[in-house]
């Protein structure tokens, strides 16, 4: 007897079902899509425990019949195609026969469904792939629940995420439906809560409205429409002045399927002209419409990436759309006046616009209180520097006058000699070798990074006065409270108060007169970023930025003024620094020129 034999059909379709249901957020999309395709006008999605207990979704669409609702889960029954050449011109999402069978083989699934013209409706239990068949009363249109997905593929099951990670797959996949379809009715629950309620809307900046921060929604401007041979191009984007710390607001949706692209995300980038900072994203809802013969939508199992087959000419397009809108937003706008007043008016009336006199006040400047303490012999390790808050909240405050009028400060234990100061940014420093110049913003980032790194866990903290509420998209929220603990670790407390908005109550002292929302953002960006790594090799990667953003919050900026005691104690603890060279993100604290090369430029040596 031979070795090869053939699978249950049961076993083989749970087998079938990895390619199609990798988790909830899977079950959600092929559910969703077949209500769209039916024709709903208000969908309502029901999730319980991330998913992993129920997902239930029930739509008003056209429901099934009796014969429709029997078939559909068996595979490769459509009523979308007749033949393979139809799938060239196919529009809709996809086949009841192709997601009900996989889900139905990995979960337990109840089916209630009715048409419009039915005396009753029908309801369908499904379990290891044995229907279960009667007839009752129920509303026109359809209502699907998935209860305890993988109960039978605990392989599967294991490997899910936790709830929080799960539920931010469900509502990144809510809001893109929401987007790609603002005329339908959208509802999300979790747990019985219900978590978003996005009634139908003809334009989609007022979707944005609903679905995520006030302050982004308001910097949104409509994409000049675009159209040429290939593609065409509608949606709305943020202006220049708004960015984020990840990628998660860039929508596209081709022939209004939702899509991942790592080529559109490069052409939306180089659309904005350099106007964002580095490592920063805009926020995009793009919709891309093109021949359906000229996009592949089965490059993955579940849809989610597309190719196209003129690729270039779409990126072009993209790039010059968002060229164009973003040039045409910043123009200002022409009013027309009605000339006659004006030149009817004495030039006499309008004279007070014009200022007569000029007057100038000085700056009120904080004067810093240094002791005798301050040039005490210097320690010979970073170690044994004790925790200088003053160091590190003072910094900025700019010198009196009278404390400046010293030319130079020499350390002869170092063999250094500073000098001074260049643009309020570098220090100039002699030494025997050459000339030093120090980036007071790197060098006092590279010192805070190693000290905050000694003391993680044990930095001094503050409790604030009045919390500071910080509003998130439901998506970010749900994953700082995940990673609640990491931010305590760090010194900051806080809490989540509602689905969108969390209340920062403490955070360590170097960090009482900076701003947390950047932080914050920064750090969920990061997360994002590394979270699919091993637990022990992400959270390594990520209390190590944790502790360069800090540093980086807390140092003196380019720009700000230092007595030349701070100056000196700079120079002095960067020297005591493990790596002297760097700040954390890798740019240069100093620059050495020697002397040779000194006396080359002034032609004294060849």
């Amino acid at each position: 007897m031979g070795k090869i034999k053939q699978l249950p059909p049961h076993e083989a379709h749970k087998i079938a079902a990895g390619e199609v249901v990798e988790r909830p957020a899977s079950v959600v999309k092929e559910l969703v899509e077949n209500a769209l395709d039916a024709g709903a006008k208000t969908i309502a999605i029901y999730i319980k425990q991330a998913g992993k207990e129920l997902i239930r979704i029930v739509d008003d669409g056209c429901g099934m019949d009796q014969d429709d609702a029997e078939l559909c889960f068996t595979h490769h029954a459509t009523s979308k195609l007749k033949s393979f050449d139809d799938l060239q011109h196919v529009t809709s999402f996809g086949f009841r026969g192709e997601a009900l069978t996989s889900i139905s083989a990995v979960s337990k699934l109840t089916l209630i469904t009715k048409q419009a013209d039915a005396l009753h409706g029908i309801k369908v239990e499904r379990e290891n792939g044995i229907n279960a068949i009667t007839h009752i009363s129920c509303q026109t249109g359809t209502d699907i629940a998935i209860h305890d997905l993988f109960y039978n593929v605990p392989a599967r099951k294991k490997f899910l995420r936790a709830d929080q990670t799960e539920w931010r797959n469900i509502v990144q996949l809510f809001q893109a439906f929401c987007f790609s379809y603002p005329a339908i009715h959208f509802k999300l629950y979790h747990d019985d809560s219900l978590s978003y309620n996005c009634p139908p809307t003809s334009k989609l900046i007022n979707r944005c409205e609903q679905l995520i921060e006030s302050s982004i929604a308001q910097s949104m401007i409509e994409l000049i429409p675009f159209k040429n041979e290939s593609v065409e191009l509608t949606g709305i984007i943020s202006n220049h002045q708004v960015c984020r710390y990840d990628r998660g607001l860039l929508f596209f949706f081709v022939n209004n399927r939702w899509v991942k692209n790592s080529s559109l995300s490069k052409s939306v980038i180089k659309g904005y002209l350099n106007m964002l900072p580095p490592d920063r994203f805009p926020v995009v809802l793009l919709n891309i419409w093109v021949n359906p013969q000229e996009v592949d939508i089965n490059v993955h199992p579940r849809k989610e990436e597309v190719s196209f087959l003129h690729q270039r000419k779409i990126e072009l397009a993209l790039q010059e759309a968002i060229k164009n809108s973003l040039t045409q937003s910043m123009m200002p706008e022409k009013k027309v006046v009605n000339m006659h007043p004006l030149l009817s008016t004495p030039l006499e009336k309008e004279q007070h616009f014009i200022p007569k006199t000029f007057t100038s006040q000085p700056i009120a400047q904080k004067k810093l209180d240094y002791t005798a303490a301050a040039w005490q012999p210097l320690p010979t390790s970073l170690e044994s520097i004790p925790f200088n808050e003053e160091m590190i909240t003072e910094l900025p405050i700019a010198a009196p006058f009278e404390e400046t009028q010293q030319s130079t400060i020499h350390n002869s234990e170092h063999n250094w000699h500073l000098l001074g100061t260049f643009a309020s940014t570098y220090l100039l420093v002699e030494r025997h070798d050459g000339l030093m110049m120090i980036d007071q913003h790197a060098a006092h980032e590279r010192i805070l990074y190693e000290q905050f790194k000694q003391r993680f866990g044990q930095l001094p903290t503050i409790q604030l006065l009045f919390p500071e509420l910080i509003a998130l998209s439901a998506h970010d929220s749900s994953l700082i409270v995940e990673y609640k603990d990491f931010f305590a670790q760090h010194g900051i407390l806080l809490d989540q108060i509602s689905e969108t908005h969390i209340a920062v109550h403490s955070v360590p002292v170097h960090l009482k007169n900076c701003s947390q929302s950047a932080l914050i953002k920064e750090t969920i960006a990061l997360i994002v970023e590394h979270q699919e790594l091993p637990r022990e090799e992400f959270f390594k990667k990520a209390h190590e930025k944790m502790h360069a953003q800090m540093a980086c919050k807390a140092a003196v900026k380019a720009g700000d003024q230092l007595s030349l005691e701070q100056q000196q104690e700079l120079i002095s603890q960067l020297s005591l620094c493990e790596n002297q060279i760097a700040c954390p993100h890798g740019r240069p604290t100093r620059w050495i020129i020697s002397l040779y090369e000194i006396e080359k430029k002034f032609k004294r040596k060849m």
